[in-house]
């Protein structure tokens, strides 16, 4: 019989707070899935006087995990970005054009209708998540070049709504696995760079 991935299964992996037990699906949300990201996860590494670049929400970062995720944003550029990247164990090829537009979109103020938003929604294959996706990741990095924790909580929720998105409009829970490693080199060329500068980061904001 052939071995067909449960719904409650991939659920758990694309989720922020998914348990450590689950088993990944490599290549996609492995290294989101298990980041502390969330909001338990927030709360164990939170000051509580952090605001996100609109003012308007207290999650934050301990100035350590804050200092780590701002270090890490200093060497997100287009060259560090483009060609083979590894987050969280696992390796994906990011297109040159594609970094540069998720930089310029990370940069870009919150709710500003930027062409790089467009282009980034474009690489993530145009849908509402992808849309969503590109614009919850702007003000990612802030005009002082720190991370913004509040935006960077908020981007890996859509990231991963994004990936529930892709798994259900290909209907891969429906699916052999021996289909899923077309599935993961079919992904959008939006979604590698989207999982490389959100990887690296939930990494860095990892409670030691």
């Amino acid at each position: 019989m052939r071995k067909i991935w449960s719904l409650a299964a991939i659920a758990a992996i694309v989720l922020p707070l998914a348990p450590a037990a689950a088993a990944p699906i490599s290549g996609i949300c492995d290294v989101l899935g298990n980041a502390p990201i969330g909001s338990d996860a927030v709360s164990s590494v939170a000051t509580s006087n952090a605001e996100s670049s609109e003012g308007n929400d207290n999650a934050g970062f301990t100035p350590e995990v804050q200092a780590k995720l701002n270090a890490i944003g200093s060497t997100l550029t287009a060259s560090n970005l483009s060609g083979s990247q590894t987050v969280g164990g696992t390796t994906v090829e990011v297109d040159p054009g594609t970094a540069q537009a998720a930089l310029d979109a990370i940069g870009s103020p919150v709710g500003a209708d930027t062409p790089s938003v467009k282009v980034l929604a474009t690489a993530l294959g145009g849908s509402d998540a992808a849309q969503q996706l590109a614009k919850s990741m702007q003000g990612l990095r802030r005009s002082d070049g720190s991370i913004d924790p509040v935006v960077l909580t908020n981007a890996v929720d859509s990231y991963n709504n994004y990936v529930k998105y892709l798994i259900d409009s290909n209907q891969i829970t429906q699916k052999p696995t021996s289909e899923l490693s077309g599935f993961l080199q079919s992904l959008p060329v939006g979604q590698k760079v989207a999982q490389v500068v959100l990887g690296k980061l939930t990494e860095a904001a990892r409670v030691n």
